[in-house]
């Protein structure tokens, strides 16, 4: 595994791009994709030349986890690591004590590979992204 991107949670990702990512040198990769399923609103930033990434990640609506997540005042949302064996590396985590939160679903964002999600004892939040060639998100 490879840490892929970090994720901020956000109650505006237009207002966070611009007093955040953009004086760090980060420039929107994406436009904003909305996840149904996962039920929030994404837009990706990278600085050029690297690959670091941050994933803005807001509540579609009121009710969304991650509106009441942000509410609370938290900001740092997860740590994505990217994957050339989902399964594999989802049964690591759980055989080290981590809570499997999200079995590995297609995800919007990704144009449909697969992520999972999983929360240790200090309720760090993961994130596995599949590895998948060529897509603009693949690093």
């Amino acid at each position: 595994m490879k840490l892929h991107h970090i994720g901020i949670a956000t109650s505006d990702i237009d207002a966070t791009a611009n007093s955040y990512c953009k004086p760090l040198g980060y420039k929107a990769i994406s436009e904003k994709i909305e996840d149904k399923v996962q039920r929030a609103i994404v837009q990706f930033f990278k600085i050029d030349g690297t690959n670091s990434y941050i994933e803005l990640v807001q509540g579609n609506s009121e009710s969304s986890p991650l509106s009441k997540f942000v509410k609370n005042g938290a900001k740092q949302h997860h740590l994505c690591f990217q994957t050339s064996d989902i399964s594999a590396d989802l049964a690591n985590l759980r055989e080290n004590g981590f809570f499997i939160i999200c079995e590995p679903v297609p995800a919007t964002a990704f144009n449909g590979r697969k992520i999972a999600w999983a929360m240790n004892a200090e309720r760090c939040l993961v994130e596995l992204v599949e590895e998948k060639q060529g897509d603009i998100l693949s690093i």
